[in-house]
Formats: C-alpha cells, sequence, structure tokens
C-alpha cells in the first residue's frame, strides 16, 4: 500500500507539533531530555555546509534575515523545527557538527546537529550529494 508524499507530509507535521507540545518545558523546571541530536537534510542544517566543498550554501543574505539579522547557514530566514524543538525542550539550540572544533566536540553535552543540505538517501540523488555529506 502506498502512502501519498502529501499523506506523508502531513502525519510528519501532526506528529512534530504533538512533540513540540508534549515537550514544552517552559511549564516544568525538569528537562525531559538532556540532549538533542539533530539528523536532516536543508530543512534542519544549522550551518554545516559552510564547512563543506558543496555548492549548497545557505551563508548569504537573505539566509538567517529574521535570525540575529545576519546569514547563519541555515536554509531559512529564521530558526529551523529543530532550532524550535530545542527551545521547548529547554535546551540551548544544536550548533553545527562542523561549526564546533574538533577539540571541543566531546564537551558538546546538550547536542549536535549533524544535518546538511542536498543531502538525500535514495539512489537517485547520489549524484548530487557530496561524498563529505555521508560522513557527517
Amino acid at each position: 500500500m502506498e502512502i501519498s508524499l502529501k499523506k506523508l507530509w502531513v502525519i510528519s507535521i501532526l506528529i512534530i507539533q504533538q512533540f513540540a507540545f508534549l515537550a514544552d518545558a517552559s511549564h516544568s523546571r525538569k528537562k525531559i531530555v538532556p540532549a538533542l541530536y539533530v539528523f536532516g537534510d536543508s530543512t534542519v542544517d544549522a550551518g554545516n555546509n559552510n564547512n563543506l566543498k558543496t555548492l549548497a550554501k545557505a551563508n548569504k543574505f537573505p539566509y538567517g534575515i529574521d535570525f540575529n539579522n545576519c546569514s547563519t547557514g541555515r536554509f531559512s530566514n529564521g530558526k529551523t523545527i529543530a532550532d524550535i524543538i530545542a527551545i521547548r525542550l529547554g535546551l540551548p539550540m544544536p550548533p553545527p557538527y562542523l561549526g564546533v572544533p574538533k577539540s571541543q566536540r566531546h564537551q558538546v553535552v546538550t547536542g549536535l546537529n549533524y544535518a546538511s543540505g542536498s543531502c538525500g538517501i535514495l539512489n537517485s540523488t547520489r549524484s548530487f550529494v557530496s561524498l563529505q555529506c555521508v560522513y557527517l
């Protein structure tokens, strides 16, 4: 049985909304989770592509215009859904994995963002994906 892409998208949004509602840490002093690790594509990339040899970059105007009024490497004008979930969980927004110096990566205990724009899991996207994406 094949589920249409539209139905899958609606179901995903509903699950994310429910998770964000249940994870709202503003009404509780106790943290629900200790860290948030993000895996994904450009919809949640927090700037990993700034450090990759790829054409898919979002470090120019107008990207990030509503996020500290400067480009951050996010493929949006502000926070991603991963950032919003982190805030609702009472955690700091997870920094991009490649934006943290190697010597300090083991010290980040609140989570990291491994997402990278233009990554794909399908064989049809393989020719467009930088091999460096796979090794994040």
